[in-house]
């Protein structure tokens, strides 16, 4: 009788990260919505214009919003009126908190930065059951605000500490 070898545990199958995805969207200059789900739930949302990454959200935050009042001179209230005007005008929060003189370009444009690459980190956190789904899409971002892969997951582009977690950088 021959002896049977055991199978190997198959390695993990680099194309269902987010990173793996969003490079290809990248490299294809396709605009896309990436959908991850675990146990059938929406997990991961990432949204994607001409290759070029315009935001990454994982489910339980931390959110847009909570990086804007760590980070930039808007307080919660301000926040909450800026939802209101968003659901009457139809704008995305950023532009409405540019709109309002809330915000300048360059603090959005940092804080859209640093929440998106926060949260593709945490999407690496995620286990090996999400499902992806890849949506095309006609949404139009503005170019000043889009990311590119690289941008995202080099260490070297600098952070504003005040998310990262780390106390004493928010001394």
């Amino acid at each position: 009788m021959t002896a049977v070898a055991p199978l190997a545990p198959s390695p993990p199958d680099p194309n269902r990260t987010l990173i793996a995805l969003l490079d290809r969207l990248s490299h294809e200059r396709r605009s896309a919505t990436v959908v991850g789900c675990v146990e059938g739930h929406p997990t991961v949302r990432a949204e994607v214009q001409r290759g070029a990454i315009v935001y990454v959200a994982v489910a339980g935050g931390p959110y847009l919003s909570d990086r804007i009042v760590a980070d930039c001179d808007v307080t919660r209230d301000e926040l909450a009126r800026a939802v209101q005007h968003c659901r009457l005008s139809g704008r995305r929060l950023g532009e409405q908190l540019l709109f309002e003189g809330k915000l300048t370009p360059r603090q959005l444009q940092q804080a859209l930065r640093d929440h998106n690459r926060d949260q593709l980190q945490r999407s690496t956190m995620l286990g090996p059951d999400i499902v992806w789904d890849v949506f095309d899409q006609a949404q139009s971002f503005g170019e000043m605000f889009t990311y590119s892969l690289v941008e995202l997951c080099d260490e070297r582009t600098p952070r504003r500490p005040a998310m990262l977690g780390d106390a004493a950088a928010n001394g």
